[in-house]
């Protein structure tokens, strides 16, 4: 499943909440970036989805631990048997 970060405000997790559980194919992808400009650039964030007993020790209710990893370069796209791959090199340490 592709996560999708970023669409409306930062305040209405809800709606970000919906829009990630349901991208899971190309077309579900192009939908919900239809309106973004072509100029914008792509980040990549990596994210572990938070259970129940570490959303309860949570100030507010986003339930991902987001980990930032600078330097990450989106360099290939593949697909076979209706299935895409976007591939990405993480930096060297």
């Amino acid at each position: 499943m592709i996560v999708w970060h970023g669409i409306g405000s930062i305040l209405d997790i809800t709606n970000k909440l919906s829009i990630m559980a349901d991208i899971t194919t190309i077309g579900d992808l192009k939908k919900a970036i239809a309106n973004l400009p072509d100029d914008f650039s792509i980040e990549f964030r990596v994210r572990r989805r938070l259970t129940d007993e570490e959303l309860k020790e949570r100030r507010y209710p986003y339930p991902f631990d987001t980990t930032y990893i600078e330097g990450i370069d989106f360099d290939d796209i593949g697909w076979s048997d209706k299935e895409a791959c976007f591939g990405v090199t993480l930096p060297q340490e």
